[in-house]
């Protein structure tokens, strides 16, 4: 019995110590280690050289109205905001239903094409920095849009929400 477990496990033993040994030598006729990258392929890429660095997002406006607490310049003159449209009028103050909010672009213009087929109302994407909103409808008061948010929670946005928007703001001009 003993020889039959020296017989057995002896080979087993040499076996498994000749195979965990490390190979120090490199494979023979096989891979080269590559070699180190040059200053020419490094300086191929050039991280400011993008696209994305060309874009200029406008900063975020609060479009309050003035009044008596309005904070003046050398203590004369009152600073006021106010929304204004490319005619020169006064841009239209608007309640909308805000359905979905993110900050990725895919899933915002994603949720806008499903709420564009299920909603009879205008379906507008507006970006402020750094959310993408989803809203619907411009309503002249929040009754209305009050009004309307159940078919909004109906059509499966269970947080939807009535915000007040401006319209017609401010338009680029032609370059």
């Amino acid at each position: 019995m003993k020889k039959q477990f020296l017989f057995l496990i002896v080979p087993i033993l040499i076996f498994i110590i000749l195979n965990c040994r490390g190979t120090f030598a490199p494979p023979e006729g096989g891979e080269e280690r590559p070699e180190p990258a040059s200053k020419e392929t490094k300086s191929r890429f050039k991280p400011l050289s993008q696209p994305e660095d060309f874009v200029v997002i406008p900063r975020v406006v609060s479009f309050e109205p003035a009044d008596d607490s309005t904070q003046h310049r050398d203590g004369d003159t009152p600073i006021a905001i106010t929304d204004i449209d490319s005619t020169g009028q006064a841009g239209d103050r608007v309640y909308r239903i805000q359905l979905f909010t993110s900050k990725e672009y895919g899933p915002a213009i994603r949720e806008k094409n499903i709420a564009v087929e299920v909603f009879d109302r205008p379906v507008t994407m507006d970006y402020e920095v750094p959310y993408y909103k989803i809203r619907v409808g411009n309503f002249s008061t929040r009754e209305e849009a009050e009004k309307y948010l159940p078919a909004a929670r109906e059509a499966g946005y269970k947080t939807a929400w009535v915000v007040r928007a401006y319209v017609n703001v401010k338009t680029l001009e032609d370059v």
